[in-house]
């Protein structure tokens, strides 16, 4: 049988949450059945990644998160002319923003096959209601171009079933994950500190930590103004974004520069997550986050929002709160501060349920059934 030619299109090659997911199918997927390839936008990470596991990869020139029209119509020709020339069997979207744009081009190159897995409607961001509208509707309007959609959480696929002439075409599939390598808590410490130029900054203190682009999505203002209000506790942000300069500028104008650093993007940042003694997402806007997978796997407590896909993975296994609101970060901080007997038992519950369903195993299944049963 030969195999089919499955191409992943992403927006952008940086190493956020929709990069994780398709990076995970790219490298795992059965590669006697399936020829893979990915095309991306702006960002190196991705591709360099994907390229060291043997995965072909194109960068489409001015493929990028924000809206220009000139652009996005040169984008829209550059994947048409792609899968004219590349003939593939499936093409698979991820992120609102390739959706649309690659929905079509997919349709009039005469792809049969065209599947879109929402990492998060955009509609959701703090955005003016009017620009909520509007992507609503190219959201909506980006599902009718495609045969299947895969939603990640249940939230997102209710929300897609409102909508009309949709509910044949969705179907939940939760995001897997392989466990990475953590390096134990000492050493973890050792090497941030030698990474950071930083002496003392773990020594007699309580660590929380955060891994994640730097954007207004991940709430992180919330977060620093609780952690100016507890004593004895420091924050690390592992993570690049273009919000580094507003927060470099409320860490300054709080006088936080002793208790928070932000540690710009570190290779497989993962593998510190045990140097944290919490990990905390601030989210205002998420889908699935892999972060919270890798913390709970890392079985280090978790705080975080009630956004998302976010309540379907913890459920009760962790901390969970209303986003925007820093009393209540500074409250559940406080809680694993002072309570380490339900903090432990609380992260060994989490690392089991992800254990048992959130596996790279069972979404490749799960999608590859779809794949196949898809006419």
């Amino acid at each position: 049988m030969s195999k089919q030619k499955l191409v992943l299109v992403i927006t952008k090659g940086n190493w956020g949450g929709a990069q994780k997911y398709v990076y995970e199918m790219a490298t795992n997927i059965d590669a006697s059945r399936f020829e893979v390839s990915v095309v991306h936008g702006w960002g190196d990470i991705l591709p360099k990644k994907l390229n060291e596991s043997q995965v072909r990869t194109t960068r489409v020139p001015g493929l990028g998160r924000d809206v220009n029209i000139l652009k996005d119509i040169s984008v829209f020709f550059s994947l048409f002319k792609f899968f004219r020339k590349e003939r593939p069997d499936i093409v698979h979207l991820n992120s609102s923003k390739i959706g649309g744009i690659g929905a079509l081009a997919a349709r009039l190159a005469g792809v049969r096959k065209i599947f879109f897995t929402v990492h998060g409607f955009a509609f959701n961001e703090d955005r003016p209601w009017w620009q909520r509208k509007i992507i609503g509707f190219l959201s909506w309007f980006s599902i009718i171009l495609t045969t299947h959609v895969i939603c990640i959480s249940k939230q997102e696929y209710e929300r897609a079933a409102q909508w009309p002439f949709l509910q044949s075409k969705l179907h939940l599939i939760y995001n897997g994950i392989v466990t990475p390598h953590f390096l134990p808590k000492e050493e973890a410490r050792t090497t941030l500190s030698s990474i950071l130029n930083t002496s003392g900054f773990f020594k007699d203190t309580f660590v929380v930590g955060t891994i994640g682009e730097l954007t207004k999505n991940k709430g992180y203002v919330y977060a620093l103004e609780a952690i100016k209000n507890i004593p004895h506790v420091k924050y690390l942000i592992i993570g690049g974004g273009d919000q580094k300069n507003e927060l470099k500028k409320y860490i300054a104008d709080h006088n936080l520069s002793d208790k928070v650093i932000l540690a710009g993007f570190l290779k497989d940042a993962s593998s510190f997550l045990r140097a944290f003694d919490l990990f905390l997402l601030p989210s205002l806007k998420e889908g699935m986050p892999y972060v919270i997978l890798e913390a709970g796997l890392a079985e280090i407590p978790v705080v975080t929002t009630s956004v998302g896909g976010i309540t379907e993975m913890i459920d009760d296994t962790g901390y969970v709160i209303a986003p925007r609101d820093s009393q209540a970060i500074q409250s559940a901080i406080l809680k694993v501060m002072t309570d380490h007997t339900m903090a432990t038992t609380k992260s060994t519950e989490l690392r089991e349920r992800i254990e048992r369903l959130f596996t790279v195993d069972n979404m490749l299944k799960q999608t590859m059934k779809l794949y196949d049963n898809t006419v």
